[in-house]
């Protein structure tokens, strides 16, 4: 087949070749694919969910696919009560090795509609490269503070708003600067964007799959102090393991960097800290501030023409700053940190301001940025010069709400 669209005419009894055609299409226009048991393909496209498959996969179908994908152990893995978690490439173009199509993998055995026994395969695309650095087009102060010699910066969003390949672009933008060659080593589950750049001109990047090549991320920290690295990628603090981790490569001369899942800028340290014990919680608390240097919050609202669009709140872990956390209990630090993102303008409701006012985002994709309430965004709307992207039946919507 050739150029193939969607949605997919997949025969009933599908060959791989016919299924990794199907992947190949919805590859071509989507972030996610979904396939399930008794239902259509379905693929994700700018946050919409569209039909992928001109007809319903029957469960044994879905079975079939979930064997092209990983193996014949996958389906009584899954009737075990274990998900599957994992990386799968197909070629691109069919015989090309040159060439892969990168997906992250979650099976998982589920009701789906009325088959009680269903299967439900989830596979995000993984784009081949990261974004070049400039296309992202951040904020000047975001450049100036990304690339610290040593220290920790923290990428925070919620699932699916473009931390890693904000992060990834600013490791390409390390590897393609001829003139200051770096090591870089990441921990990842699982590798996502591939870091092949810089051939020649500085190491390549040694990207480590954990449950693969390490048992987890608590063992990072222990690997990396090992490996003598200029640049450390914890590609998720998600427990008091990697969390310590990244205290101790920060505090030993590492540029290290991380995500972590908080809506803003603001709740980063509550968060961090909530994965200690109580008595420990302070001492922990004074390591985060210590080794901070940056915190990026990303969302990736829809826009007025049906795409997506990357806003930003971000706070750079200044002398100000630190003075001002330093005189506090660090109970009382997301509500200071707030005032700084309010001060210097660098909140998601000042961050969003202007791509309301260019007809960017509407007054739903405004308060979904923000977390307004109906009220609160048309009074700051209003407050800000912008009456006129307040929706006319104002009153209708406050009653809604």
């Amino acid at each position: 087949m050739s150029n193939p669209t969607l949605p997919f005419p997949l025969s009933v009894n599908f060959t791989r070749d016919e299924f990794y055609e199907f992947l190949r299409a919805a590859t071509s226009v989507a972030s996610d694919i979904l396939i399930q048991s008794g239902d259509y393909g379905w693929v994700e496209v700018y946050g919409k969910q569209l039909k992928a498959t001109t007809r319903m996969l029957e469960g044994t179908e879905v079975e079939r696919a979930l064997g092209f994908l990983y193996d014949g152990s996958g389906v009584s893995q899954l009737a075990d009560g274990k998900p599957i978690d994992d990386e799968v490439e197909i070629q691109a173009i069919p015989g090309n090795f040159d060439r892969v199509l990168r997906y992250r993998l979650n099976a998982t055995g589920a009701r789906v509609g009325r088959i009680a026994r269903g299967i439900s395969i989830t596979m995000r695309v993984v784009p081949e490269a990261p974004p070049p650095y400039d296309d992202l087009k951040l904020p000047q102060d975001i450049t100036d503070n990304l690339f610290p010699r040593y220290g920790l910066v923290l990428i925070v969003g919620t699932t699916g708003s473009g931390k890693s390949t904000l992060l990834a672009s600013a490791n390409r933008r390390r590897l393609e600067a001829a003139d200051a060659p770096v090591k870089i080593i990441t921990y990842e589950d699982p590798v996502e964007f591939t870091l092949g750049f810089g051939y020649g001109q500085t190491p390549q990047p040694s990207q480590v799959q954990i449950g693969r090549n390490l048992t987890s991320f608590g063992d990072a920290g222990r690997n990396a102090m090992r490996r003598k690295a200029d640049v450390v990628v914890m590609g998720e603090s998600r427990d008091r393991e990697s969390i310590n981790a990244c205290f101790e490569m920060a505090l030993t001369g590492h540029a290290v960097y991380s995500t972590v899942h908080v809506d803003t800028p603001a709740e980063v340290f509550a968060r961090m800290v909530s994965f200690f014990s109580e008595e420990a919680q302070p001492a922990a608390a004074n390591k985060l501030l210590d080794t901070l240097k940056l915190v990026i919050a990303q969302k990736l609202p829809r826009t007025t023409d049906g795409k997506r669009v990357a806003v930003r709140s971000w706070l750079t872990i200044d002398r100000e700053v630190k003075r001002a956390l330093e005189e506090e209990p660090f109970e009382r630090w997301g509500g200071i940190t707030r005032g700084f993102l309010e001060q210097r303008r660098t909140s998601f409701d000042y961050q969003a301001l202007p791509l309301v006012a260019d007809g960017i985002l509407d007054f739903q994709a405004f308060r979904d940025v923000t977390n307004m309430t109906i009220r609160e965004a048309a009074a700051f709307l209003e407050e800000h010069g912008q009456a006129n992207r307040v929706p006319a039946n104002r009153q209708q919507l406050l009653e809604a709400a």
